[in-house]
């Protein structure tokens, strides 16, 4: 085997680089064509759009005027004038809308488009769902029955004063003939501020209660209830939906308890009491009402926040905070006022506060507010 010396290693080192870049060279050449052959073709077609489009402009130009030495004058002694620019502007109308869906098109094969998404399924942010706190009816014996709309996360519905926007639930009940139902309990909402909006409504879950009560004598065989349920779901936007529920219960000499009586008792503890032991009193105070709460019962546990929602849309100014104020009342006890902003863009002010106050007592308590307002 030859020997190399190594002066001359370096040397055939530094030659088998240089061949190696040459190689790479030649085999870069084809893809450096197409990519010049590609640079240059829409070169070619970007000038040959501009070059019609000097033309069509230069036709549609003669066509409407006629260049003179000294003036400039429209032109009347060529007869086919108006059809030459109508032609024109029609050419140059379609060269801009192809260019347009061009660079559209380009633009959403870049993904430079958003892709605007499509309506979310009103099935998929509500499931409504009829249920009721016996498995079997009793003649002439009360019962629960109740809608319950299970809520999206991120999105709400209504209560029955929707607040700035909205819509509350709707529920037809449809019972046998000499069944009775009772007024719905609409339980105390939350709020939700959506921007410089504020949302009187519920989250995650509501259940909306009626007392059924059937008639004395009864047929053995199983009885259908039925609700019509239409309801308005928000986030950013608001989408309608619908449900038509059913319920099949049977009649026995005794009724039975069902696993949903326990979500239903406890969705019937927001539901608002009558005032009670608490007195409250209404009356004007410049642009706000005072809402003065007294209490007889002696109780250690203090208010520590209220908030009043009116059944009334447009009474109140739903984003405004209502200050609660502790003041000494009779034998000791405390009383307290809560100032609730009236609505900026009301023109007058109701006759009777008519509502729904919901007090902080350790756990939330709701007590149904119907007091004459009075004016100082």
């Amino acid at each position: 085997m030859q020997q190399i010396p190594c002066a001359d290693r370096d040397g055939v080192r530094r030659r088998g680089a240089a061949w190696a870049s040459v190689a790479r060279t030649r085999a870069s050449f084809p893809m450096r064509r197409s990519g010049c052959a590609r640079h240059y073709k829409v070169r070619s077609s970007v000038v040959l759009k501009r070059r019609a489009f000097l033309v069509m402009m230069r036709w549609y130009m003669r066509a409407c005027i006629r260049i003179h030495r000294y003036k400039t004058a429209r032109v009347g002694s060529w007869p086919r004038a108006p059809r030459c620019a109508a032609i024109a502007a029609l050419l140059i109308a379609c060269h801009l809308a192809n260019t347009a869906c061009i660079f559209g098109a380009t633009a959403r094969a870049q993904g430079l488009t958003p892709q605007l998404p499509a309506d979310p399924d009103p099935s998929e942010l509500v499931r409504a769902q009829l249920v009721a706190d016996v498995d079997a009816i009793a003649p002439g014996k009360p019962f629960r029955l109740a809608v319950r709309l299970e809520i999206k996360e991120g999105w709400h519905v209504n209560w029955l004063n929707p607040g700035d926007a909205g819509l509350a639930p709707g529920v037809e009940w449809r019972v046998p003939g000499g069944f009775k139902t009772t007024v719905i309990c609409w339980p105390y909402p939350a709020r939700f501020e959506t921007g410089p909006l504020v949302i009187f409504g519920y989250a995650k879950e509501l259940i909306l209660i009626t007392e059924v009560t059937p008639p004395a004598q009864m047929s053995g065989g199983p009885v259908q209830l039925s609700a019509e349920v239409t309801w308005l779901a928000c986030e950013e936007a608001c989408i309608p939906g619908s449900a038509s529920l059913n319920l099949m219960l049977p009649v026995e000499q005794a009724s039975r308890t069902s696993p949903w009586s326990g979500p239903i008792e406890a969705w019937l503890g927001r539901c608002p009491r009558p005032a009670g032991a608490w007195n409250v009193d209404a009356s004007v105070f410049e642009d706000a009402m005072l809402l003065d709460l007294q209490t007889a019962e002696d109780s250690s546990v203090k208010l520590s926040g209220a908030f009043f929602y009116p059944y009334d849309t447009g009474v109140i100014e739903n984003s405004s905070p209502q200050l609660l104020s502790v003041l000494e009342g009779p034998q000791g006890r405390s009383a307290y006022q809560l100032r609730v902003p009236f609505w900026r863009m009301a023109t007058s002010t109701p006759e009777r506060v008519r509502g729904v106050l919901v007090m902080d007592l350790g756990s939330p308590r709701a007590i149904e507010v119907d007091v004459p307002l009075r004016r100082r």
